[in-house]
């Protein structure tokens, strides 16, 4: 029987006790439904801990003096024995290590794959070296470079951890896998592979991970993440495939393309904005629509066993509950989130091993439509169209809003970052900002990086919906290309204001006649954070008073 395995991504170094944490405090111990309690294997991005000001290099410093796992066991009585698997986190290194990780004394790629040794110590353990992902539409020559820096790392990787006790422990090394078509990624895969086999060092690979597919899951194309797996995995059949970022309903059509494990921090997102899954159907509910619908939590699941749904609301709507009441409920509906993930993942392997796996994937594509196309694409009937369009999608003068009849309508402009998910307003990061300031009188422009100002009425352009750019740090070429468009538009308004989390976006807008927020920009999901969202609607309202 295939062993198909779910690393629910954890955050494992939030303070300086493993006894801290908030909300993960809840996701790791919960009594019953807890990752620890379960013996739940689990992913933890070896650089999370710089979005949390309490951990001073001197407390990284003692983590590291042993593993995690000797951790928790020791402090909390525990005897936790499932593999872990700890990720570089590339993405942070994409325009140069950030001056933050310096004064821990991380200064170049190897210092992370030595910070993630330190957090593991046993058979079945991970690590990954430092990797470059590949956003679409990059330049040819910054994607090439991109490959080799991730091919230098994961060679380098594997010749210290052949010097590393570690190794020698069973501690194995995942090959990051990139590429801008499923051809390439598979050639790079093997390339990598070979590189390895060639050096003696293939006994300490315990998996290809194929990254990258993170932009195309959240443009909703799903069919191309699965041309991916299936075009590494027939390049490299005799090694596991992890798929990095992809998780829920496409786990079994991953499985049948040849993946065998899966990491998610979907569970935890959701639960974030208060977003339920519902039990079968996988689809999701906001948790005030479930107590109209349902009138509790339709489900008997450890995390939601002997919990009351109206009660939780009433501590989430409470502006006075005090200091780490919410915790407990955002750590329920995370552990059930997780709960309907690992449910597919369950049914996916019995299927495979009963020889059903096609029916379940039938029976998934006649509940959820959207999956018919990645059913068809496995059966055969459907071709990809990939990578080759994008450079035509990417035309900066495809869509320039001077060149529109666009007028103000307001005396306060609103800039908000673009997203990856079109049209924007249907992004899951600006959905919360967009309706904090629904009811207010102001424009809201969204900043691309390709195209600049796209005002609100124009999300829906066809060169606005089907391009794909990542706007980069540093890159002055984009940079003076949104702001030559920018200042036009500002001009046109007497009060602005820029609601920008994204680094790029900020160093864009830094210095032009414009507020920007939020001040407080450290950690994840800033955008979305309520402290935030408050400060950003009070200050539109003070602007409007005086327009």
């Amino acid at each position: 029987m295939k062993k198909v395995r779910l690393y629910p991504v954890v955050q494992a170094i939030t303070g300086t006790t493993p006894r801290g944490g908030g909300t993960w405090r809840w996701i790791l111990r919960h009594p019953e439904a807890g990752i620890f309690a379960r013996n739940l294997p689990a992913m933890v991005q070896a650089l999370h801990f710089k979005d949390y000001g309490s951990v001073s290099p001197q407390a990284l410093e003692r983590w590291r003096a042993k593993p995690l796992r000797a951790w928790y066991n020791g402090e909390l009585g525990l005897d936790y024995r499932a593999p872990l698997f700890v990720d570089s986190g590339g993405y942070l290194f994409l325009s140069g290590p950030p001056p933050s990780l310096e004064r821990y004394g991380i200064h170049r790629p190897l210092d992370i794959l030595r910070l993630a040794l330190d957090l593991v110590d046993g058979p079945g353990d991970r690590v990954t070296p430092l990797d470059y992902p590949l956003p679409p539409g990059l330049p040819e020559e910054e994607a090439l470079a991109r490959l080799r820096r991730t091919r230098e790392n994961a060679l380098e990787g594997l010749r210290h951890l052949a010097r590393h006790e570690k190794g020698e422990r069973g501690v194995g090394l995942v090959l990051p896998v990139h590429g801008r078509t499923p051809e390439e990624a598979a050639a790079f895969a093997r390339s990598l592979v070979e590189a390895a086999q060639r050096e003696g060092f293939l006994h300490l690979v315990a998996a290809l991970g194929l990254g990258s597919m993170v932009p195309l899951r959240k443009a909703h194309r799903t069919e191309e993440i699965v041309a991916f797996a299936q075009a590494v995995k027939r390049a490299v059949p005799h090694l596991p495939l992890h798929v990095f970022g992809v998780t829920g309903l496409l786990i079994p059509f991953l499985v049948a393309a040849g993946a065998d494990t899966f990491d998610t921090t979907g569970y935890v997102q959701k639960a974030r904005a208060l977003k339920y899954l519902l039990p079968g159907s996988y689809r999701e509910r906001r948790l005030w629509d479930l107590l109209e619908e349902k009138g509790r939590y339709p489900c008997a699941c450890p995390a939601c066993r002997g919990r009351d749904l109206a009660e939780d609301l009433t501590v989430l709507r409470n502006p006075e509950a005090e200091r780490g009441t919410k915790s407990p409920v955002y750590g329920a509906v995370a552990l059930h989130n997780l709960e309907v993930d690992l449910a597919i993942l369950r049914e996916a392997e019995r299927r495979t091993a009963a020889g059903e796996l096609w029916d379940y994937l039938q029976e998934l594509a006649e509940v959820h439509p959207r999956l018919k196309k990645v059913l068809e694409y496995l059966e055969g009937k459907r071709r990809v169209t990939l990578a080759p369009g994008r450079k035509i999608q990417n035309d900066p003068e495809a869509f320039d809003w001077r060149k529109t009849d666009f007028k103000p309508q307001n005396p306060v402009l609103l800039l908000l970052p673009c997203a990856s998910e079109k049209p924007y307003t249907e992004a899951r990061s600006l959905k919360p900002v967009l309706k904090a300031v629904a009811d207010l009188p102001v424009d809201v422009v969204f900043l691309s990086g390709l195209y600049g100002p796209v005002p609100l009425p124009f999300v829906r352009h066809p060169a606005v919906l089907s391009y794909d750019f990542l706007l980069q740090r540093g890159d002055e070429e984009a940079y003076r290309r949104v702001r030559e468009r920018l200042l036009p538009l500002l001009d046109l308004y007497p009060k602005r204001v820029a609601y920008l989390a994204p680094p790029a976006y900020r160093e864009v807008a830094r210095g032009l006649p414009l507020l920007l927020l939020p001040e407080d920009n450290r950690g994840l999901y800033t955008g979305r954070r309520r402290a935030n969202l408050e400060r950003l609607r009070k200050v539109l309202q003070e602007l409007l008073k005086g327009a």
